[in-house]
């Protein structure tokens, strides 16, 4: 039983990582989004398409 809860910390650690890696990635990519969002010639469905974002996080990073 022991190994099974220290296997299950161990997973739950790494997903915590991964976690916060992808906050760290997605404030990096903020900039970047708002300023194809401010370009009239580019969609959102491209920011979209490009990023693998959805609707709402382009929606929740163009407002700030």
């Amino acid at each position: 039983m022991t190994n099974t809860l220290e296997t299950l910390k161990a997973a739950a650690d790494k997903k915590a990582d991964a976690d916060k890696a992808q906050v760290i990635a997605a404030e990096e990519l903020a900039p970047a989004v708002r300023e194809a969002i401010a370009d009239p010639d580019i969609s959102t469905a491209k920011i979209r398409e490009v990023t693998g974002l959805s609707n709402a996080r382009v929606y929740q990073i163009n407002k700030g």
